[in-house]
């Protein structure tokens, strides 16, 4: 991961930057595991109705219950677990990131000698360091303001709850999911929030970028799906 980076920069000089095309390369990388996700999440609320059927018919049976919605998963191509796999394929990314970019000097610009340090403490805009935590006390230089989370980790939190928004298609979901989303929908920004206020931020310019690239790529994928249905209904 250091290695692509370090190219990157090579090619950018704007260590930012490198961030930001790595970013982009690795949610366009994912995107066919996206669209199989998606056309699962669209099998699976089409088949609600059948599967509340049998949840009604075989609630005394769980065994009979398990396998009838398998077979109703596999007869509509559905995966429930299909959302899962982006998100598992990120993670090793995430944990690979978290120590190059804390840690630029060692895993990204080594062969760079006194230049490393000097790339890396030019900092982006109002923050000094990309390998230190943003804090507020960059914005506002007040003795409080050190224990306080800065604009970055704000911001990651806010796009973490607009792509779930963006993301979850409520209506089609059953009650138990709707309400796991409705939680998560509210935890996960918060835990970004204080995540964020300790890992470095190059990490953090990563999650963002990686919020701000999902949330366009649904809409402009719902803004497709609208478009395509809209014409079916015409040729009607």
């Amino acid at each position: 991961m250091g290695f692509i980076i370090k190219n990157l920069y090579s090619m950018t000089g704007m260590y930012v930057l490198s961030i930001v095309i790595l970013t982009i390369i690795v949610k366009t990388a994912l995107l066919p595991l996206v669209l199989s996700q998606l056309k699962s999440q669209e099998a699976l609320s089409k088949i609600q109705p059948k599967l509340k059927e049998l949840q009604k018919k075989y609630k005394n049976d769980k065994e009979t219950l398990n396998i009838k919605t398998m077979e109703l998963y596999k007869e509509n191509n559905a995966n429930p677990f299909a959302s899962c796999l982006p998100l598992l394929i990120q993670l090793p990314i995430i944990i690979a990131l978290f120590a190059v970019l804390k840690e630029p000097e060692v895993y990204i610009f080594s062969s760079f000698a006194n230049q490393g340090k000097e790339i890396i403490e030019s900092g982006f805009l109002w923050v000094p360091n990309l390998a230190q935590p943003d804090m507020l006390n960059n914005v506002i230089n007040l003795s409080f303001s050190k224990s306080i989370p800065g604009l970055l980790p704000i911001a990651a939190a806010i796009l973490t709850y607009l792509q779930f928004v963006v993301a979850s298609p409520m209506a089609s979901m059953d009650e138990q999911s709707q309400s796991m989303t409705k939680n998560m929908k509210m935890i996960m920004p918060v835990m970004i929030l204080l995540f964020s206020s300790s890992m470095s931020a190059g990490l953090v310019i990563y999650w963002v970028v990686s919020n701000v690239y999902q949330i366009c790529q649904q809409v402009l994928i719902k803004k497709i799906k609208d478009s395509k249905k809209y014409k079916e209904e015409e040729a009607i």
